[in-house]
């Protein structure tokens, strides 16, 4: 290879680079680089959603964006309502620290020597059916299962970070932020209303558990009727009831 030759080659790549084709080597950085870099950018929508759509970002099997039908990952419209914008990036960055109810994994193991993991779609008498990692949906004949446990981890791998730039990644975050449930009139002030008036007495707010709670996410808290200091909290996170 002459040395002019190596010089066009070099050229060729900078043309091409600087017509912003959509080139894109992903880096090979720490999670917190990502972490920092996604909360501190603006990112661009409409780029992420282009992003999002690529098959081989990892995206488009598993999950749907307002879609009827089920994939192996939870549908993502109103994420952007439900999560803050670090939730949805430790989500991706580390998928198996939080894995939604209901997206829980299992792990079969077959009279083939076959050993499956993925999240189960449905059940009956004769068979499972099964969504893997690559969103495929498979049918196992309860005939063919010698073993069936709980898996740890959620489905969706570690590292899709990985396949991005920084920047990318931002505009992957902006787009899943701004997938937010059209605004309904009626239910607009149901539970949080833009205004709340201002209380005519003072209020004053009191410890009553005898030990501090953690909880991940909670979306409901109400008292147990007809009994005295005694209530129920949801959790969407952790899929619990306390």
């Amino acid at each position: 290879m002459t040395h002019s030759y190596r010089i066009s080659c070099f050229l060729l790549f900078l043309l091409l680079a600087s017509a912003n084709l959509n080139f894109s080597f992903g880096e090979d950085l720490p999670l917190k680089d990502y972490l920092d870099h996604a909360q501190k950018a603006v990112g661009d929508p409409s780029i992420g959603k282009d992003i999002f759509v690529k098959k081989e970002t990892g995206c488009i099997p598993c999950h749907t964006v307002g879609g009827d039908q089920r994939l192996a990952g939870p549908d993502l419209l109103g994420i952007g309502d439900k999560f803050s914008k670090k939730q949805i990036i430790e989500a991706i960055l580390k998928p198996s620290s939080s894995v939604l109810a209901g997206y829980a994994t299992s792990k079969f193991i077959t009279k083939k020597g076959e050993v499956l993991v993925g999240i189960v779609q449905d059940r009956s008498d004769l068979s499972i059916k099964l969504n893997i990692a690559d969103g495929k949906l498979i049918t196992l004949p309860l005939s063919e299962i010698i073993k069936e446990e709980g898996a740890k981890g959620s489905l969706m791998p570690d590292g899709l970070q990985a396949k991005l730039s920084l920047k990318e990644f931002s505009d992957l975050i902006a787009y899943l932020k701004s997938l937010k449930r059209p605004d309904i009139p009626e239910h607009a002030n149901a539970s949080t209303p833009k205004k709340i008036k201002k209380s005519k007495k003072s209020i004053r707010f009191e410890h009553w558990l005898d030990r501090p709670i953690k909880f991940q996410h909670p979306v409901w808290f109400a008292p147990i009727p007809g009994q005295k200091n005694q209530y129920l909290v949801v959790e969407n996170t952790a899929a619990k009831i306390w």
